[in-house]
């Protein structure tokens, strides 16, 4: 850790001196994606002297601060031993010096929603009014991002604000995107690169978007028993439930993780809604649901089937170790091509 803060603390004092320079030639810029992509195919030690020579390079640029600060976030495992020699030790996760990683993210990079969205993580179970905020910032620098807008009312829905919580849910119609707070490589990676890369990658956010699945059935649940001052519909806080699932599952980038994700909150929010339609009689809305439920459960068994298939390809190909293999892409294009096979659209009744 002395190491680490004696790092950031260089870090502060060459880039503040640099704050005034002018932006990298493109030579430097290109240096510095490189590092980068090096950086997220290495182990924990050579990630940071990968990414810390790049944001010296490249101060401005939000994506090399916040892969550096989620390298400390991460717990490194133990380095497999050699025979006849103990295990090394797993690094510990430094969560202080990932935020202030993400605080000087946040100075060089002031127009990044990223290390915003980091920080809102870091607090969100110990300061909810600074997790907030943050959310909030991130909201006005990436309007069209229907992500922290649904992180803000899974915010409101932990600290027990229902209300807000159902308000920010239907607000997030508004915002048409739905890109995840993961840092991509830009290159190709071989074999033992992606698997570093894999192991580095954090789904904090996704947690608590099955968090909000789980809040969206409880509070639906609240509204057909309560009379609220909303007077919001159930069964839309539910087709709410489908969108924010569907836009998981097609959001940026596209991943195995996020499909599958998607998939389950779906699975749980059309239990109550099948049950809502039922006590309401609803034919077409009852058709329309069924429709969804099969069309999610073959989609399902495909996935399983191609992940399969994609999984064996890889690891034919771990003959060629070195070899630069196409695995995020090739998973990525899966999903795409799976999702709009399936032809689920965001909600039911779309």
């Amino acid at each position: 850790m002395r190491t680490g803060l004696l790092l950031l603390f260089s870090l502060s004092l060459g880039l503040a001196a640099a704050a005034e320079a002018p932006a990298p030639e493109a030579a430097t810029r290109a240096r510095a994606e490189a590092l980068f992509n090096e950086a997220l195919g290495s182990s924990h030690e050579a990630r940071i002297t990968a990414l810390t020579e790049a944001v010296r390079l490249c101060e401005e640029e939000a994506r090399y601060w916040v892969a550096l600060g989620d390298t400390y976030r991460i717990l490194d495992p133990a380095t497999p031993a050699k025979e006849g020699e103990p295990p090394a030790a797993a690094r510990p996760v430094d969560l202080v010096q990932a935020r202030r990683i993400y605080e000087q993210a946040i100075r060089f990079a002031p127009q990044s929603p990223l290390p915003h969205l980091r920080l809102a993580e870091l607090y969100w179970e110990n300061d909810r009014a600074t997790a907030a905020t943050h959310l909030d910032q991130a909201m006005a620098l990436d309007p069209e991002n229907a992500l922290p807008v649904y992180l803000r009312a899974a915010l409101h829905f932990a600290a027990g604000e229902s209300a807000p919580g159902r308000q920010r849910l239907l607000d997030a119609r508004r915002h048409p995107e739905m890109r995840l707070p993961v840092v991509m490589p830009t290159t190709e990676l071989t074999v033992l690169q992606a698997s570093n890369f894999l192991r580095g990658v954090s789904f904090v956010s996704m947690q608590h978007l099955r968090a909000l699945a789980r809040e969206i059935v409880k509070a639906a649940g609240e509204l057909q028993n309560t009379a609220t001052e909303d007077h919001i519909d159930p069964r839309i806080l539910l087709t709410e439930g489908q969108r924010l699932a569907y836009r998981i599952m097609a959001g940026e980038p596209r991943n195995a993780i996020a499909l599958l994700v998607g998939l389950a909150i779906d699975t749980v929010v059309s239990e109550p809604l099948d049950g809502i339609l039922r006590g309401r009689a609803d034919a077409d809305g009852l058709l329309r649901l069924q429709r969804r439920k099969e069309a999610r459960e073959a989609l399902k068994a495909r996935v399983k089937e191609e992940l399969a298939a994609l999984q064996e390809r890889q690891l034919a190909a771990l003959a060629q170790p070195d070899k630069k293999l196409r695995v995020l892409h090739e998973e990525a294009a899966l999903v795409e091509k799976l999702l709009k096979e399936s032809g689920l659209k965001e909600t039911m009744d779309d």
